[in-house]
């Protein structure tokens, strides 16, 4: 069986910080995308590593904690323009009466750690007007899983709520590694963090995917509009509540620093196994039809 991955980042070996390679980005909201805030107290950088993988406040402003009205936070999310996130489809599932009512939903933006109030602004919570699953989604293979959540309010940008860019559809730019952020669990027994996460690992062509899982035993075929990332040796992964968010990469365009989302947390056998990377859903793959989904609402 694999477990989904809402309800975390197995943070053994310390993350560093990669320059990616996509030539063009998908920036769907009014302002420019990817920008993070910059903070002297961010954590030093150590032949290559950061010397820690807690976030500062600022440092993801697009990330976001769907949580329960109660406040228990269930997956991951990330904006891309005032009124719509990006999440995974299996967060909502029907199979679990609790998961797919908007009225027990919320998101939080501009949060970095759940139980602490943040300096100079506070996190602030969102209702949510619709849910829109990929009509090709499986919730049984989790083929497609990809929503779009529409905001209920538009969101008002600050340093600390800023939309996170897309690739273009047509992009197969090879990039060796990517970044992953969240409050899920920081390993398979271990609880969930209340402050934001970060790790970088390095993405798998799906050929290598395949034969990782082939030598773990783990009967999963990873399709088109997938990819895997993690070490072989495990380590380093997402885990549960980490369920829809980014994975990023950090690119220079036009000498600008920016940050886009290659894929969104979906699957995996466990937390950091060996051989058992995890498995994201594409988002170049998705392009046209989150465009679409975005200008008819």
């Amino acid at each position: 069986m694999f477990a989904r991955k809402f309800f975390s980042l197995e943070l053994i070996v310390l993350s560093f910080q990669i320059f990616g390679g996509v030539s063009s980005v998908t920036n769907l909201a009014d302002v420019p995308c990817g920008l993070q805030k910059r903070d002297e107290r961010s954590p030093k950088i150590v032949s290559g590593f950061l010397s820690k993988p807690h976030t500062y406040h600022g440092e993801f402003p697009w990330m976001v904690s769907i949580k329960f009205k109660e406040g228990q936070h269930f997956c991951g999310g990330f904006v891309i323009n005032r009124n719509f996130i990006l999440s995974a489809a299996h967060c909502f599932d029907s199979i679990t009466e609790k998961f797919s009512k908007l009225s027990m939903m919320k998101a939080v933006v501009g949060e970095h750690h759940h139980l602490k109030k943040e300096e100079p602004v506070d996190a602030i919570d969102i209702n949510f007007a619709k849910i829109i699953r990929h009509g090709q989604y499986d919730q049984f293979n989790l083929s497609h899983d990809i929503a779009l959540l529409k905001l209920e309010t538009a969101l008002e940008w600050t340093p600390f709520v800023q939309p996170l860019c897309l690739p273009d559809s047509t992009e197969e730019t090879k990039i060796s590694y990517g970044t992953i952020a969240g409050w899920g669990r920081t390993g398979e027994r271990e609880p969930a963090s209340d402050v934001l996460l970060q790790a970088t690992v390095p993405i798998l062509d799906n050929s290598k995917c395949q034969q990782f899982f082939n030598l773990a035993q783990f009967k999963f075929l990873v399709n088109t509009f997938q990819f895997c990332a993690g070490r072989f040796f495990g380590g380093v992964d997402t885990c549960l509540g980490d369920s829809g968010g980014p994975l990023m990469i950090r690119e220079k365009i036009s000498s600008t620093e920016q940050m886009t989302a290659l894929g969104i947390v979906s699957l995996g056998k466990g937390c950091g196994r060996v051989a058992l990377p995890g498995i994201y859903t594409k988002i170049a793959s998705y392009i046209p039809w989150i465009k679409d989904q975005v200008l008819s609402q």
